[in-house]
């Protein structure tokens, strides 16, 4: 005889498994200058972002993950990490600001007369300098950036840049020194007779 239904053992099998979630790390703001060099991208992600996902510029054109502050526009660009079924895709943002570089110009020497005139500084640097800068003269003082050889020293004067950060503070070097005046004596008269020797 068969028991009633009630009495009947049954056993139900379920078989899951778990599918790992996809991970673009997270969302980081980046300061960039124009003087910096390039930048991957995926190493400023914060996190555990997995490799091998996809960039994107800010206007969602394809992008190599490889900053260049040169070329490259400020932005918010995407990382994507496609998931696997039935995991999303994740995504995350590195947003950039980027400053533009000053230029302190290139280093130069000058050889002044001492009755020469008052040397405009900036005008003396090499280069293409930005007129935003700051002098100092040798030994660190402020210099108001024109030269008067009749009262001012010889020595190096530095042009110091002021820049938005992240970008560096850079400098240039003018040396100017000042070439004595020739002396040539003073006038004299002298009467000779015309028998008087050599």
């Amino acid at each position: 005889a068969y028991g009633t239904g009630s009495n009947c053992a049954a056993t139900g099998i379920a078989t899951m498994s778990l599918v790992p979630h996809a991970d673009a790390g997270q969302a980081v703001p980046l300061a960039s200058c124009t003087s910096f060099g390039t930048d991957p991208l995926f190493l400023n992600l914060p996190g555990t972002p997995q490799a091998g996902g996809t960039w994107l510029y800010p206007d969602l054109s394809a992008f190599s993950g490889t900053f260049d502050p040169a070329t490259d526009p400020p932005g918010a660009y995407a990382y994507i990490v496609i998931g696997s079924a039935p995991c999303v895709n994740d995504t995350s943002f590195s947003t950039i600001t980027v400053e533009q570089a000053m230029d302190p110009g290139l280093a130069n020497s000058v050889m002044l007369c001492p009755d020469a005139p008052v040397l405009d500084l900036l005008d003396t640097l090499n280069g293409t300098p930005d007129n935003t800068g700051t002098w100092t003269a040798p030994g660190g003082a402020p210099f108001g950036g024109t030269f008067d050889p009749a009262s001012d020293l010889p020595g190096v004067y530095t042009y110091t840049t002021s820049p938005v950060l992240p970008c560096p503070t850079l400098t240039a070097d003018l040396t100017i020194g000042l070439d004595p005046l020739p002396q040539a004596g003073t006038d004299n008269n002298l009467v000779l007779c015309a028998d008087a020797p050599a």
